[in-house]
């Protein structure tokens, strides 16, 4: 009888802000369409990224998963994970020792991180070219953080607030009930002080606000919202997951990219 997931335990979410600023490379990993596909890809992203650590047991992947991006799976699911892809011939375990990648999916995976970080670069460079241009004074490495940490709250606000309205199990933290304004000043706030906090809001609302006339700036934030769809899909059962107001919502394809963009814009609140 096919599992449809109601019944298996399921993948808790820790630490969410933190964890998903580690998730952004996660999403090229692979084009995921259920939560076992999920954890799988998200299992051979971490033996590809954290490649200097032992990986002797499901347990081993089980503690950097958790500290590494949050993710709390059970044991035997990460096993069974495990056990399926060294089936595949993607995992092996040399000698018995600890599971590794095999070459060839060492080399897929690889590729698709760097890809995807290689992206992250150059939207980077060009943002901080930018804000530079236009906020003198504005630290721009420091504007890159926090723009990150708004995205991070803004894409799993979006994306929590879909998954629960389909699902009223999912627990809905505080932080994902405030408004896009408040995440924004939180993303802010630790970076910068006085005059400069506005000054930054401004740069980071304008970033969403001009991604639809940015081609690579779109795919960036394409591959959020890419993000934010692995990410929940591992919290809920697959069928929310694959339920078609949640992809709409979470994975917008390059023509819907600019309402992606509109819909996590804020409003600069006043200083």
């Amino acid at each position: 009888m096919k599992d449809n997931g109601l019944s298996r335990p399921r993948v808790r979410i820790a630490a969410v802000s933190t964890a998903f600023q580690q998730m952004c490379s996660f999403v090229a990993v692979a084009d995921t369409r259920d939560p076992d596909e999920s954890l799988r890809e998200l299992i051979l992203h971490t033996l590809a990224t954290f490649d200097t650590e032992k990986f002797a047991s499901a347990q081993d992947v089980c503690d950097t998963l958790g500290a590494m991006f949050g993710v709390d799976a059970p044991n035997h699911q990460v096993q069974e994970t495990l056990d399926r892809l060294v089936e595949s011939g993607q995992v092996h375990k040399p000698l018995g020792t600890n599971y590794v990648l095999t070459p060839q999916a060492r080399t897929r995976v690889q590729e698709r991180i760097d890809q995807a970080s290689q992206l992250q670069d150059r939207v980077k460079r060009s943002w901080q070219v930018e804000i530079t241009a236009r906020f003198s004074a504005l630290d721009a490495e420091k504007a890159w953080v926090a723009l990150q940490a708004y995205l991070a709250k803004a894409f799993l606000r979006h994306g929590i607030q879909a998954v629960a309205f389909l699902d009223p199990s999912v627990e809905l933290p505080a932080e994902y009930v405030a408004s896009l304004t408040t995440l924004l000043v939180e993303a802010v706030e630790p970076e910068f002080e006085g005059p400069q906090r506005q000054t930054a809001r401004e740069a980071i609302s304008g970033f969403l606000a001009t991604a639809g006339r940015d081609p690579e700036r779109a795919q960036y934030i394409a591959e959020c919202a890419d993000g934010a769809f692995n990410y929940f899909s591992l919290m809920v059962s697959p069928d929310v997951a694959m339920h078609p107001a949640v992809i709409r919502t979470l994975r917008p394809n390059s023509p819907t990219t600019p309402r992606i963009c509109m819909q996590c814009t804020p409003r600069a609140p006043a200083s």
